[in-house]
């Protein structure tokens, strides 16, 4: 039987990464950044070409799924419950509940130098834009740290009080507790992870 995977992890972990590398490998994804154009971050839409409606984001996805073979395994990647302005479809939502999860646990240091890779074109006035309207949402020491970070022009540091931020979200506390497997990447190289993964859970 076909089986549907939801990569799952903390900001940074690669779980994009890894979902474009099953993708090459002629696996069935389900790719909601390529659909809309955002990441999920808080970062995720500077810079989109374009911008969806709800309407034609729904729409997109709904053809994707068409798509689909139903004898095969479908992947995904967890992406909470909004896209920027875009809200995640309730159907979508009880997908990803149903599907097996994989935790993509990756060490704080692999997690940085990857957020950095991802974010490199965002300049320090972008960065000090959003987070000015974060701040309501952080704890005064992660805000104000992050802050003095970007006034230094320090990325490395204001990416760290960043991720210290999303960490405490209770939302990964909760999918931990749903995890099927685990697949652990001590290093950068996310096609041997990819590979391993696969071996391992198909």
């Amino acid at each position: 039987m076909p089986k549907n995977y939801l990569l799952i992890g903390l900001t940074g972990s690669g779980k994009s990464r890894i979902l474009k590398n099953i993708e090459l490998l002629g696996h069935q994804v389900i790719d909601l950044e390529a659909i809309c154009s955002h990441t999920g971050s808080s970062f995720g839409g500077l810079n989109s070409r374009f911008i969806l409606s709800q309407n034609e984001f729904e729409q997109l996805l709904k053809q994707k799924i068409t798509l689909l073979i139903d004898s095969k395994n479908v992947w995904s990647e967890f992406k909470g419950n909004n896209l920027g302005n875009l809200k995640i479809p309730n159907w979508f939502s009880d997908w990803q509940e149903n599907s097996l999860k994989v935790w993509i646990d990756t060490s704080q240091s692999l997690r940085i130098a990857n957020i950095l890779e991802d974010y490199q074109h965002i300049t320090i006035m972008q960065f000090e834009e959003i987070i000015d309207k974060m701040k309501l949402r952080m704890s005064k020491q992660h805000f104000e740290n992050a802050k003095v970070c970007l006034s230094a022009n320090n990325r490395t540091g204001f990416i760290e009080w960043m991720i210290a931020h999303f960490d405490e979200s209770p939302t990964y506390k909760n999918l931990r507790k749903s995890v099927d497997f685990t697949l652990k990447i001590d290093s950068g190289d996310y096609s041997e992870a990819t590979f391993r993964l696969l071996q391992n859970i198909i």
